[in-house]
């Protein structure tokens, strides 16, 4: 038997892999295709919701502004059909979504279905990762070696939930070598994160002191971030991380680490006899707030100086600072009403929280009730939520000063509160200007068809509009705090009563 020149076997094998290809070029184009009419249908769905339900759209889109309305429209849905994946399609609605300059409007995506979050399966999935094979005896050694040649930024870490413990080494030992630095796992939860894996690297940054640097989250999705350490702190996506090793000298205790950064727990420090530093990271975390006053309430009651640390608060419910009203109270508190706009998909909107009310508190599950009907009875229209005026019995004694520190992280019923505690004659507001996340509220979350991205939608617009808006450039602070300072509450708590000119 003759056999066929090798060339006519590997001439055979190219004509089956060149029929092949272009079937496989067909599919894939065919998904993108897809993926690019699904994106747009999306899009489309958003765009006629949010302008049927969203409270800001007539002000957003007025007759000055509805041709760069519909061109942002327009370019969003160009970008939309030649999405090619979830990431690009997303990215197509959120700079539609970023028309509105309204932070409470946007939109995220959501898991559907179940997915495998077992140990074995995410450790499976991740376990290509990079990798820094060094244990912690080996890093303790080197950074001792190091000295007084040790960068800022070098060192053992904790981050502040304490789920992760990291090492961070420039790449190179010797001095000369480029300013590059990785960090990577010492210690962590055994299935998202494994010893070794490299969870973030850093650069030096231009500006002194600073590193800027990608860092993986929890997913080992990438962001990108700048960092400076303080001594033995340091700030990753706003939450503390605190340097272990090696010890310095100078270094901060717990409660100076607790007032350094934004607050990630409910807590009172003490840092003088009288006065009291009340640290608030959110209003929605109902059982933290209420089981804070359980155990602090009478301590904050009879503090002289009472500093609200609000830095970073996301807001939440208006229901979970009432407890700290009267003791800034001193006359009338008056809080304009909003109105709702009142459509079908806003009603059943509303509703669907009485379905989750187990979480709520009983204030809130109350409030949420008695909005529900009056939004039905006022159905197809603009509803009014009435104007409030808060009164206590007496004005309280303690605290005589009330300093409450704000920043571009206090948002939402944040701000809500910052505008009530500011009518008052004990209150002085610290820091930065609030986030301007305000005027349109009453968030209300709707799956869009797909099922995978959630549309959240501001459901009423204040009565303050259009006289006394606060979004987008939030509020004001009556003392702003140096830039160059990165100790806010010690500078607050250096500022004398006079600091700031009393309120009428």
């Amino acid at each position: 038997m003759i056999r066929p020149p090798l060339r006519h076997r590997r001439t055979r094998a190219a004509f089956v892999l060149a029929t092949m290809m272009p079937a496989c070029l067909v599919t894939s184009a065919l998904g993108a295709q897809e993926t690019g009419a699904r994106c747009t249908r999306e899009l489309d769905w958003a765009a006629a919701h949010v302008a049927r339900n969203y409270a800001g759209f007539a002000d957003k889109v007025t007759t000055k502004t509805r041709t760069a309305y519909e061109a942002a429209l327009a370019a969003a849905r160009r970008s939309a059909g030649a999405a090619t994946d979830d990431a690009q399609c997303d990215a197509a609605i959120t700079a539609w979504v970023r028309f509105f300059a309204d932070g409470h409007l946007r939109v995220e995506r959501r898991a559907t279905g179940v997915i495998d979050e077992s140990p074995a399966a995410l450790r499976a999935r991740f376990a290509d990762a990079p990798r820094v094979e060094l244990d912690e005896g080996t890093v303790r050694r080197r950074l001792d070696a190091l000295g007084a040649r040790r960068t800022p930024i070098e060192g053992i870490w904790e981050s502040g939930s304490g789920l992760y413990r990291v090492a961070i080494l420039r790449d190179d030992a010797r001095a000369s070598a480029p300013s590059r630095w990785t960090m990577s796992i010492l210690r962590a939860d055994s299935a998202w994160w494994m010893p070794g894996q490299v969870k973030a690297t850093f650069t030096a940054d231009s500006s002194a002191g600073r590193y800027r640097g990608t860092f993986l989250l929890r997913d080992h999705s990438p962001v990108s971030l700048s960092t400076r350490p303080v001594r033995n702190v340091m700030l990753l996506r706003a939450e503390p991380w605190r340097r272990v090793h090696p010890v310095e000298a100078d270094d901060l205790d717990a409660q100076q680490v607790s007032l350094l950064v934004r607050p990630t727990r409910f807590t009172v420090v003490e840092p003088a006899e009288g006065t009291l530093v009340l640290q608030l990271p959110n209003f929605s975390d109902s059982r933290a707030i209420d089981s804070l006053w359980r155990e602090e309430g009478s301590r904050l009651r009879a503090a002289s100086r009472l500093v609200v640390d609000l830095r970073g608060n996301s807001g939440g419910s208006d229901v979970n600072y009432r407890q700290l009203l009267p003791l800034l109270y001193t006359r009338p508190i008056r809080e304009p009403g909003t109105n709702v706009l009142a459509t079908d998909d806003n009603i059943a909107a509303w509703r669907a929280l009485l379905a989750d009310s187990a979480r709520m508190s009983p204030a809130e599950r109350a409030g949420v009730r008695l909005a529900v009907s009056r939004v039905e009875k006022g159905r197809g229209g603009w509803v009014e939520m009435p104007d409030g005026t808060r009164t206590f019995p007496a004005v309280l004694e303690f605290p005589q000063r009330v300093d409450v520190v704000i920043d571009r992280g206090c948002a939402s019923s944040c701000e809500q509160f910052v505008l009530a505690a500011r009518q008052s004659g004990k209150v002085r507001l610290y820091g930065d200007r609030t986030a301007g996340v305000l005027d349109y509220a009453n968030v209300r979350d709707v799956r869009m068809p797909d099922g995978a991205i959630v549309l959240r939608l501001p459901t009423s617009r204040s009565r303050r509009l259009p006289a006394a808006p606060v979004d987008p450039d939030g509020i004001a602070p009556d003392v702003a705090i140096p830039s160059t300072e990165s100790d806010w509450i010690s500078w607050v708590l250096r500022q004398p009563a006079s600091a700031a000119p009393p309120r009428p």
